[in-house]
């Protein structure tokens, strides 16, 4: 296309989108000149210099305009899909890049205390390793990247420098430290250039095949830092299932949400597996070596990490994963619950997002876990007493 032709195709579009914004705001007063007269006038305070001053007045006439205004959810996602189409955003900030890829804008915003705030994470992460090697258990940590760290390209606005730097200088801390870590960027590197999409486009999480990626990395890695390992071998079978139709978590952000009693929600249609054990043998051995502690990346069934991880490892995990709690809660309880006296972990693998590291918590361990700790732990303690009576 000719810069001129260009030029007239944006002309075309800011005259189209000018005159869509007036009649949204001629819309708009009409709607709320109508909803006037339907105030419940009984429900607002008694208007005095009190009730104006301290904006409580105000406040009770925008909640009742709010609520009586007509088309009110037509407008607002009317005026969504032409701040989407126009100036690609949608509610509350998301950002949206080419061919359908959504970004929260968390994963944008400055983090001004970022050193401080990595450096707490790696000694809460190397206490529990402390922790655990005390009870000859191992623990490998699951470094998930970000959506943006695999598809920046695919957004016009800025990637922040100091985010782009965190995941690889985290990463590296932990192995200086002498905690084995899944580069999971690598895997999910590799499945993007095959052409498989290792993140849905519609929401925060991986996709099944990145999470599958993923959890062999995290058995190989495993395997390798651990060598004395010893669990019951399950020969799973797989078996494919129908694709199930999953509404990603970012679509809530979109306009179509506020149109969700008017057009259909557009969802994606992803794949599921279901993993058959030979036999009985899931039963066979009750203590389960290998537990699973992390987010909703390992907690949400759509994903079947915690499957991948049986299928990678062919044995029986335990999940203590939660959605919608963060990496450390779920780590505190499961360190609180398991009674250690009389456990059978041999291994645990801790799964935790990159947006956490530099997310501030106010997380109560339990007692004995935050302790000073020798320089010498070795990654795997429990070693020569894995396979042993």
């Amino acid at each position: 296309m000719t810069n001129r032709g260009h030029n007239k195709h944006s002309q075309l579009r800011t005259f189209f989108a000018g005159w869509v914004m007036i009649g949204i705001f001629v819309l708009g007063l009409l709607a709320s000149l109508i909803a006037l007269p339907r105030i419940e006038h009984d429900a607002l305070p008694d208007i005095s210099a009190k009730t104006i001053t301290n904006g409580q007045l105000t406040k009770e006439i925008d909640t009742q305009l709010q609520k009586k205004i007509p088309w009110r959810d037509v407008a607002l996602g009317s005026w969504g899909i032409v701040s989407q189409a126009y100036f690609h955003s949608g509610f509350r900030g998301i950002f949206i890049g080419k061919n359908g890829w959504i970004f929260h804008r968390s994963e944008f915003e400055a983090v001004p205390d970022i050193t401080y705030q990595e450096a707490l994470k790696l000694y809460w992460i190397r206490q529990v390793q402390a922790f655990l090697a005390k009870h000859n258990v191992g623990l490998v940590m699951v470094i998930v990247p970000s959506k943006l760290r695999l598809y920046h390209h695919v957004l016009d606005v800025a990637w922040p420098m100091d985010r782009q730097t965190v995941y690889p200088r985290f990463t590296e801390s932990l192995e200086l430290l002498n905690i084995p870590v899944v580069m999971a960027v690598e895997p999910l590197e590799e499945l993007k250039a095959s052409g498989v999409n290792a993140f849905y486009k519609m929401d925060t999480h991986w996709s099944l095949e990145g999470a599958r990626a993923v959890a062999f990395e995290t058995a190989y890695l495993a395997k390798k830092a651990c060598p004395g390992l010893s669990y019951p071998s399950i020969r799973y079978g797989v078996e494919e299932l129908p694709k199930t139709s999953h509404y990603g978590d970012l679509m809530k952000f979109l306009p179509m949400e506020k149109l969700q009693r008017f057009i259909k929600k557009p969802q994606t249609q992803i794949p599921s597996f279901a993993l058959i054990p030979p036999g009985n043998s899931l039963f066979d051995d009750p203590e389960t070596p290998i537990a699973l502690v992390g987010t909703s990346f390992s907690a949400i069934e759509h994903f079947q990490f915690a499957d991948s991880l049986r299928l990678a490892f062919q044995t029986e995990i335990i999940n203590f994963a939660e959605d919608a709690h963060g990496p450390f809660e779920p780590m505190v309880r499961f360190l609180n619950e398991t009674d250690w006296d009389h456990h059978h972990y041999q291994l645990v693998i801790w799964e935790m997002p990159e947006r956490h590291i530099h997310r501030y918590y106010e997380t109560d361990w339990p007692e004995g876990v935050l302790e000073a700790t020798s320089p010498t732990i070795p990654p795997c303690p429990a070693t020569s007493f894995w396979g042993e009576e």
